[in-house]
């Protein structure tokens, strides 16, 4: 049997800077729901007088200003204006039991149906947005935060006795996000290692994180308006770099900032025809310069069957000198 009762109470509570709200019941089949995402529409044909619909939100919540909806009617609609309404309840809560829904919530809209064609509807998600609508659109008066939804819309007949067009007449169910104009940046800073670098315990002058040319405070995340941002490291520790990132409205772009432990350099002269090893590995020519990480580490120089070895220490981004001379030892043995 497919049927809605609907059952009106008053709400002795008033919503903040909202108009005094009923809290409703619909009992009825639910349809599948209207899954929206920031960036895209959900769409649902077919929809039958007296069957619930579901719209819940999707994706992260910060991007939502708004949600609106689209309602096409048939043309018996029309033919018989007033023989139905539109209820849209919300935030909901839902029951659901052999098939058969209850939700109850307030009520953000009560409206009958004049005619064919489309209808749109704009509910507000946050205190501070101020969403676009045309002249067309009817916009719901109170704030619904979005972390309250589902929210609940169906269509129910006013009047017994009606024609079997208008008992049978399905509608077009779309809705669609109003995002706000934000994007988010998340930056992972992977290690050389493997592993990942909490920006949480950065410190300057180890970690200067700049975005658009401005100091800010190491993050994950950073929520910034649409269009190109450039982030720029300055380190004593790692390796300055910087990239640059599109971000668009409503979408949380994933890079990653890889960090490059930053090296010393070290040039070294040895004796012509000398062999120079720095940690086991042979490095080109008597003389020149390599570079090696922050810490600990051995040079090795074999002139002939002379061997000198010495061990030395360096820091992020130094210079250092190394020379390296044999001594002549002269002895008297008799």
């Amino acid at each position: 049997m497919r049927s809605t009762i609907l059952i009106r109470a008053l709400v002795t509570a008033l919503l903040s800077a909202s108009p005094l709200l009923y809290a409703q019941s619909l009992r009825g089949p639910l349809n599948d729901p209207l899954l929206i995402t920031p960036t895209s529409e959900a769409r649902l044909d077919n929809v039958a007088i007296e069957s619930i619909t579901l719209i819940e939100l999707t994706g992260d919540l910060r991007f939502y200003d708004a949600v609106e909806l689209e309602l096409s009617s048939p043309s018996a609609i029309s033919e018989f204006p007033g023989a139905v309404e539109l209820n849209l309840l919300g935030p909901v809560n839902v029951n659901e039991s052999d098939d058969i829904a209850t939700i109850s919530g307030p009520e953000l809209i009560t409206e009958p149906l004049v005619r064919s064609g489309k209808t749109f509807y704009q509910i507000v998600l946050r205190n501070d947005a101020r969403p676009d609508a045309s002249p067309a659109v009817v916009q719901i008066g109170n704030v619904v935060p979005a972390t309250t939804f589902p929210l609940a819309i169906t269509m129910i007949t006013r009047m017994k006795g009606l024609s079997e067009s208008i008992n049978n007449a399905e509608f077009v169910l779309s809705a669609r996000a109003v995002p706000r104009d934000i994007g988010a940046v998340t930056i992972a800073y992977p290690l050389e290692d493997g592993t990942s670098y909490d920006p949480a315990s950065a410190r300057a002058p180890d970690f200067q994180l700049f975005l658009d040319g401005d100091e800010v405070e190491p993050a994950s995340e950073f929520l910034v308006s649409p269009g190109l941002h450039r982030f720029r490291l300055v380190s004593d520790r790692f390796d300055n770099q910087e990239i640059t990132v599109g971000v668009e409205r409503g979408v949380n772009q994933l890079v990653q900032l890889p960090l490059n432990v930053a090296m010393a350099t070290v040039t070294y002269s040895a004796p012509r025809g000398a062999t120079v090893f720095v940690n086991g590995e042979q490095v080109a020519g008597a003389s020149g310069d390599f570079t090696v990480p922050p810490g600990d580490h051995t040079i090795v120089v074999v002139v002939g069957d002379y061997t000198v070895t010495r061990r030395f220490s360096v820091g992020e981004k130094r210079t250092y000198s190394i020379a390296v001379t044999m001594d002549i030892a002269v002895e008297e043995i008799k």
